[in-house]
């Protein structure tokens, strides 16, 4: 992407701010996971540093489990500005029995938009301790809900609802 994406001015504001403004209608809680907590000043919520550093997404759901004051979090990434209110509700109700509840489309598990138990935690630091970077590298040691395509569409276009953008020319495809 060549700059901070999570700042990119995207439809009129930044990436971060559509997620935020997505989740923050949904949860009575919402926080950032990152190491500069000046530059999301405007989001007007806690910034969380990595508790430990230069291990991505792994690191931040380490983060977000480590500080959560709720048994479940939904976890998602800053460039997904077409979250669905809808899904993100059927997977913190889904949740209830499991660990993981993820959606899973055709290229595999989508863990930047999934609900995490605290009970993930024990895992989510092995698998780090192991040097597996790949966040679903614990899924085989936790009870994971799959959420399937299916599923996904009574609440719209899955490509559009779990689209990331990571790339400028991802931007005008994504509106």
């Amino acid at each position: 992407f060549k700059e901070d994406k999570s700042l990119y001015l995207y439809r009129g504001k930044p990436l971060i701010q559509h997620v935020y403004d997505i989740l923050s209608a949904i949860f009575p809680s919402v926080c950032v996971i990152a190491d500069d907590a000046s530059k999301y000043s405007f989001l007007k919520t806690d910034v969380i540093a990595d508790l430990v550093k230069g291990f991505g997404p792994q690191g931040g759901l380490l983060t977000a489990l480590s500080h959560a004051e709720t048994e479940r979090i939904f976890f998602c990434g800053c460039d997904m500005p077409n979250i669905s209110v809808g899904l993100v509700n059927h997977l913190v109700e889904l949740s209830s029995e499991y660990d993981v509840v993820v959606p899973v489309v055709p290229k595999g598990y989508d863990p930047l938009h999934a609900v995490y138990s605290k009970r993930c935690l024990k895992h989510v630091k092995e698998s780090m301790k192991s040097g597996k970077r790949k966040i679903i590298a614990f899924y085989p040691f936790v009870k994971v809900r799959e959420v399937t395509v299916e599923e996904i569409r009574q609440f719209g276009d899955w490509e559009k609802m779990l689209f990331n953008i990571n790339y400028k020319h991802e931007v005008a495809a994504s509106r």
